[in-house]
């Protein structure tokens, strides 16, 4: 798992809501996120490329109660032709292109 992780990417949509949930936290988390930055192979910026993609993916996942957050992180590995790791088990009934593994 730890090959995966030096492989990722994260867009700055999902990078917000780490921030988001830290500040939520009471906390300014640098360090926290400095950590989860540095194992990752990039920052993916948020294009109008992946914005149509996300929009694309709402009638498809809305049934599955996905987030914008949730469908800007499948929109950039959909561009990059990527794969995902989630825990998150309702992905496992996705298909909206893109390969999605369950991590537990």
């Amino acid at each position: 798992m730890r090959s995966v992780l030096l492989d990722s990417i994260i867009s700055t949509v999902n990078l917000a809501e780490i921030y988001t949930k830290l500040d939520e936290r009471g906390g300014d988390g640098r360090i926290a996120v400095a950590a989860v930055l540095s194992a990752l192979a990039a920052v993916e910026p948020f294009t109008e490329v992946h914005a149509r993609i996300a929009g694309w993916l709402r009638q498809r996942t809305r049934s599955y109660g996905l987030s914008l957050g949730d469908r800007a992180c499948i929109a950039v590995a959909i561009a990059s032709g990527a794969e995902i790791y989630t825990a998150d088990s309702i992905w496992g009934q996705l298909d909206v292109g893109c390969k999605i593994h369950l991590i537990r």
